[in-house]
């Protein structure tokens, strides 16, 4: 082969496999290829969905892909949507709706509590430090920890 090789790795240059081609283009793959300007998810029709859950389905959230052509358009235009989306299967709307959610506000509000609770825990763990979680797994869970002999 008259190409030259990257000197970085001679051996690679000497292999025979697909691997010489992966990894010789390798730069090409450290971009990433897929991202978020070609395909854009959003929040489905959980507002319209609260006013007539009867009638209306659940849509996951709308696609907008332009890779996708026409028959791929029409297979995924479904549930009274103008576009494609992904029906919404798991039950989630049904959730939210039982837990007291009832717009988009809300469930951006209770996505805003779940953060700060994440944060508060992570903070507190960082605080009280591993030694701390370890005691009190050991004293709760270990067989050893109900005599009073555990040890970390």
């Amino acid at each position: 082969m008259a190409l030259r090789f990257p000197r970085f790795s001679q051996g690679l240059a000497q292999d025979p496999t697909t691997r010489r081609i992966w990894f010789g283009i390798a730069t090409a793959h450290d971009f990433e290829s897929h991202d978020d300007i070609t395909e854009e998810p959003w929040q489905g029709n959980f507002e319209s969905w609260v006013k007539d859950p009867l009638h209306v389905r659940p849509i996951a959230h709308a696609i907008w892909d332009p890779h996708f052509g026409q028959p791929a358009v029409e297979a995924f235009t479904r549930g009274g949507a103008l576009g494609p989306v992904n029906i919404a299967y798991s039950g989630v709307y049904q959730w939210w709706y039982t837990i007291g959610l009832r717009t988009n506000e809300d469930l951006y509000t209770g996505a805003l509590f779940l953060l700060s609770l994440y944060n508060g825990m992570e903070i507190t763990s960082y605080i009280l430090g591993i030694a701390w979680f370890l005691d009190f797994f050991c004293k709760k869970f270990s067989p050893m920890g109900v005599l009073g002999h555990c040890e970390v």
